[in-house]
C-alpha cells in the first residue's frame, strides 16, 4: 500500500513540474517572436528541417530525442503465514519472497516549429512532445 502512495505522489509531483516547465518553455519561445531567424539559428544551431510556404513564409523545425533507461530492482517482501493446528491453536511465522520491479525504458521527445516571415522575422511558434525544456536565448 505504501508503494502505491509513493507512486501516486511521484506522479503528481512530475505532473506539477511538467506544467511549470511547459509554461517556462512557452515564455522562452515567445521571446523569439519579432527577432530575426539568424539570431535563433546562431543560438539553437541549424534546424533539423525547413519548408517554404507558398505565402513566402518558411517553417523551421527543431527536434530533440532522449532515451531513458531505468534499471530494474528486486527486494524481499515479507508475508505472514497463519497455521491452524488440530487443537485449535494458531501459529504465525514470516516468510519472504523476492519481489521484482522490471527495468523500464522509454523515449522522450520535443519538436519545436517556428514560422518565419518573408523578411526573416519570427512570427509564431508551436511545439509538441513530452520533453520540451526552456533554454533562454542569449
Amino acid at each position: 500500500m505504501k508503494l502505491i502512495h509513493i507512486t501516486i505522489l511521484s506522479a503528481l509531483l512530475v505532473t506539477g513540474c511538467a506544467t511549470t516547465s511547459t509554461e517556462n518553455y512557452e515564455k522562452i519561445l515567445q521571446t523569439w517572436v519579432g527577432l530575426h531567424v539568424d539570431e535563433l539559428v546562431l543560438d539553437w544551431g541549424p534546424p533539423r528541417s525547413s519548408f517554404d510556404l507558398s505565402t513566402g513564409e518558411k517553417i523551421i523545425e527543431y527536434h530533440n530525442v532522449r532515451y531513458v533507461y531505468i534499471p530494474g530492482t528486486s527486494f524481499p517482501r515479507a508475508h505472514t503465514v497463519y497455521k491452524k493446528h488440530p487443537d485449535g491453536s494458531v501459529t504465525t511465522y514470516q516468510t519472504f519472497s523476492e519481489h521484482e520491479i522490471p527495468a523500464q525504458s522509454y523515449t522522450r521527445f520535443c519538436k519545436t516549429r517556428f514560422i518565419i516571415g518573408p523578411e526573416g522575422i519570427i512570427k509564431q511558434w508551436d511545439w509538441e512532445g513530452d520533453d520540451c525544456k526552456a533554454k533562454e536565448h542569449k
